[in-house]
């Protein structure tokens, strides 16, 4: 990352102020803040390739922390078994470290190894797979890009590292995790949006990995001359000036959260989450749409004499016996 000079401190402000880092992470105790850390830490440690201790204890308290951090321990565990082998056993203790007394933890308490929050049944699949997958991307409700269209610059940065011939295993290992992410996000939740939130809350965790290659795009950034440089340039400033502003939302405008729940709860009309007449980052600034309540039958006069209801007949199906 030292290709980076005096740019680096930039690209880590968009990453602080221009994703969900800013609207989700840092606005309560949610687990993205401290598995985004470990997943910083062990791209830290693996792009070294020394010390691979430490990518174990990262990726492994990643997971305690959010398990659907199983994905980049599986894949960080092949990537040092292919490219690292005679590590590999520094790797596994360092997930033992953190793994067995989380283990012996859940043994104590559920008498299973591990909490039912962490089985990829515990929430019964998601009907709406398709719509969470293309949601997750591109919803005006929860689009990735929609709220970071800085992170579309990645694609750019694995062009350039392929077209110079340093697009590595640990590219292709990182790819794989974003990728299996996504589906797994869409595939196993129904409540595929994250519930009250605001942006794409279920993408925080692998907001590192997006990061990591926007660096090679800043660099050639340094570099580059021309008309080119000039366009792209003024794309990227755009997109992250955009970027900051769509999660300044989420963290200043308190209509931003309450979109949630009106003018119905989300879960009663997930259809809003493609509605980009009102979505969340315009909450307050244009008017809800309007909903169609039911009447008030309380407030319906009633012009019947009152006492019991006469003219009906009650029937039975009991015998006389």
């Amino acid at each position: 990352l030292g290709e980076l000079g005096i740019v680096g401190p930039l690209q880590a402000l968009i990453f602080a102020f221009g994703t969900s880092a800013w609207s989700t992470a840092s606005r309560s105790l949610w687990q993205h803040g401290p598995s985004m850390l470990m997943l910083t830490a062990a791209i830290y440690v693996q792009r070294r390739g020394t010390w691979l201790l430490l990518a174990g204890i990262a990726l492994a308290f990643a997971y305690v922390v959010r398990p659907t951090n199983a994905i980049p321990l599986a894949l960080g565990l092949a990537w040092v078994a292919w490219n690292h082998p005679r590590r590999l056993a520094g790797f596994l203790a360092g997930v033992a470290l953190v793994l067995a007394p989380f283990v012996a933890l859940n043994q104590s308490v559920y008498a299973a190894w591990l909490s039912p929050y962490y089985y990829p049944g515990y929430h019964h699949g998601n009907p709406f797979f398709w719509d969470a997958l293309a949601g997750g991307l591109v919803s005006p409700g929860r689009g990735l890009f929609v709220y970071s269209p800085v992170l579309a610059f990645a694609a750019a940065g694995i062009a350039i590292k392929i077209r110079q011939h340093r697009f590595t295993s640990l590219d292709l290992s990182l790819l794989a995790c974003v990728f299996l992410y996504w589906i797994s996000t869409a595939l196993v939740n129904p409540s595929w949006w994250g519930g009250d939130s605001y942006g794409p809350r279920f993408s925080t965790d692998i907001l590192p990995y997006f990061m990591y290659w926007i660096v090679p795009v800043v660099a050639w950034l340094r570099s580059a001359t021309g008309m080119r440089r000039v366009f792209v340039a003024g794309a990227f400033v755009f997109a992250a000036a955009i970027s900051v502003l769509m999660h300044a939302q989420g963290v200043f405008n308190p209509k931003a959260m309450s979109w949630n729940w009106e003018p119905v709860p989300l879960p009663m009309d997930a259809t809003r989450l493609w509605d980009w007449y009102h979505p969340p980052f315009l909450a307050g600034f244009v008017a809800p749409p309007v909903v169609e309540r039911l009447p008030d039958l309380a407030a319906i006069p009633c012009d019947a004499p009152p006492g019991p209801p006469t003219g009906f007949t009650i029937l039975s199906n009991r015998s006389n016996d």
